[in-house]
């Protein structure tokens, strides 16, 4: 068992009940067959669908044809996120609340009560979610993925930076071969999702200003935010190596945002017009993660990197970023391994920036000095 007293394994009674009842979807199953099957008892295999039935499985009843699930439910339900999971370590130790001031606070806590590599937290509402310099995530309930991971702390020569970029590349590759949806790795930690739209009252350049006048719509690219990554190491103790606790946030299922937010987030739902499973795309996403995390692992970091850079929405942009020391402005010319960016400025000089905010400009900004 976890600390918090959650299953470490996915083949516990309730979770074996729970496959076979999966694996035949639609299908009604009489109690004793399932008993029979699993070799638990009658009573036991009742107790055990009621569990299931409270956990929110889309569990249904018919007097004379026994039990079946109806559907998959949207509910993170730890045996559906189980069920079928193609992970080796990620996701095994799994522990699902309902609501959580930051699920990477509960992940640091699971780590200093014994917890290991592959421990995954999953809320359904984060009242404290935080992402990059402490700012404030908006995580409402039954609408997103909100999720920490514990993972190794990197080698000596692999920077946390790494592993900011490892899971963005993953995170939008799971996203797309499950959504449908083109996801970009906005610097230094955004997933984002871009159109092209037209802007009114902009026509060409002007003058020596180099900004556009007024005038007739053209066309611009627009990018929304729809997750983000935090990465945090965390020290176990004395006795411990310190652990990655690596937190990402995907909204998926939101119809509508604060009013400071609605001009620059988006969700899966609004941006494809479909509602998506969250116990699905999770598998996929920890699937991907894991994939890419393996392969890093195994001397393949290099080409983790080039995969991932190929889903750049900064690499090639001119770019303004605000840092605490000031401002920047120029193309943003590389990603590092360790996540930093170099950009050259108007004057050909180039800059390595380790964190910041970037805006991606479009041709003919004008940028106030």
């Amino acid at each position: 068992m976890l600390p918090d007293g959650s299953d470490r394994v996915s083949s516990t009674p309730k979770q074996q009940l729970f496959d076979a009842l999966r694996l035949r979807l639609g299908d009604y199953l009489q109690v004793e067959e399932l008993s029979s099957d699993l070799e638990l008892s009658g009573g036991l295999t009742r107790g055990l669908l009621d569990e299931l039935s409270a956990d929110g499985a889309e569990l249904e009843h018919h007097p004379g044809l026994g039990y079946r699930l109806g559907g998959i439910a949207d509910q993170l339900l730890q045996a559906e996120i189980h069920y079928e999971l193609e992970t080796q370590t990620l996701g095994r130790d799994l522990v699902v609340r309902e609501r959580v001031e930051s699920t990477n606070d509960v992940a640091g806590e699971l780590v200093e009560a014994g917890a290991g590599e592959g421990t995954l937290v999953v809320a359904d509402v984060q009242s404290a979610g935080r992402g990059r310099r402490g700012r404030a995530w908006f995580s409402p309930p039954g609408a997103g993925l909100w999720c920490s991971l514990v993972l190794a702390a990197p080698p000596d020569g692999l920077d946390p930076g790494f592993l900011t970029l490892l899971l963005g590349g993953a995170i939008a590759r799971a996203i797309r071969l499950h959504c449908g949806l083109r996801v970009r790795l906005k610097w230094p930690n955004d997933l984002v999702a871009s159109r092209r739209v037209e802007v009114a009252g902009l026509s060409g350049l002007s003058g020596d200003s180099g900004c556009r006048e007024e005038g007739a719509a053209n066309p611009a690219v627009v990018e929304r935010k729809l997750g983000g990554i935090l990465c945090e190491l965390h020290s176990a103790g004395r006795d411990r190596q310190p652990v990655l606790i690596a937190g990402f946030g995907i909204d998926v299922n939101l119809t509508a945002f604060p009013v400071e937010l609605a001009a620059t987030a988006t969700s899966i739902l609004l941006e494809t017009g479909e509602r998506t499973n969250r116990c699905l795309l999770l598998k996929e996403v920890l699937r991907e993660i894991e994939r890419d995390y393996l392969c890093a692992a195994a001397g393949g970091g290099n080409l983790i990197l080039q995969q991932t850079l190929k889903l750049s929405s900064t690499l090639g942009r001119r770019v303004l970023v605000r840092t605490e020391a000031g401002q920047l402005v120029g193309v943003a010319e590389e990603i590092r391994p360790d996540g930093s960016l170099v950009l050259a400025d108007d004057g050909g000089e180039r800059h390595t920036v380790r964190t910041g905010d970037l805006v991606n400009l479009q041709e003919g900004d004008c940028v106030a000095s």
